[in-house]
């Protein structure tokens, strides 16, 4: 099975807190045989990227604030992403704003 898992935090190299949940999720799941993706929706797209060697990550736009109006054309770019040939099956949301709900809609 294919999972993205859909966090505003990424931070995988943390000791605690959602990015460690996260790793540990993603490396049980991958020892269970599945693929796991990470999309972390952030307003402040990093210079550099945190890394979790377990899983793909990519990094798009989101609101600054949960309540605030999502970017334009996210849901344009999350209906070309889940129609791709390596579309996830599973959508596991770690945060759930406006913007990821713009994904969960489309989906």
């Amino acid at each position: 099975m294919n999972i993205a898992h859909i966090t505003a935090y990424c931070h995988a190299t943390s000791a605690g807190g959602t990015e460690r949940y996260l790793r540990d999720l993603v490396v049980a799941l991958n020892r269970a045989g599945h693929q796991n993706s990470i999309l972390w929706m952030t307003d402040h797209p990093p210079a550099r990227t945190p890394v979790c060697p377990e899983a793909a990550l990519q990094v798009w736009p989101r609101a600054p604030m949960r309540v605030d109006d999502p970017p334009p054309g996210l849901a344009e770019r999350a209906a070309n992403w889940l129609q791709e040939a390596r579309a996830p099956d599973v959508l596991h949301f770690h945060t759930l704003g406006r913007s990821e709900a713009v994904l969960a809609e489309v989906a």
